[in-house]
């Protein structure tokens, strides 16, 4: 892998866990209604 293959997979993990998070959070938010 070089650098940028490495910065890219870095910044797609993060989005990939934002996303899930965000996931989590509107499932909460729903169980809490």
């Amino acid at each position: 892998m070089n650098h940028n293959q490495l910065q890219l997979h870095i910044l797609l993990s993060s989005i990939l866990r934002l996303l899930s998070n965000n996931q989590l959070n509107i499932e909460s938010d729903r169980v809490n209604f």
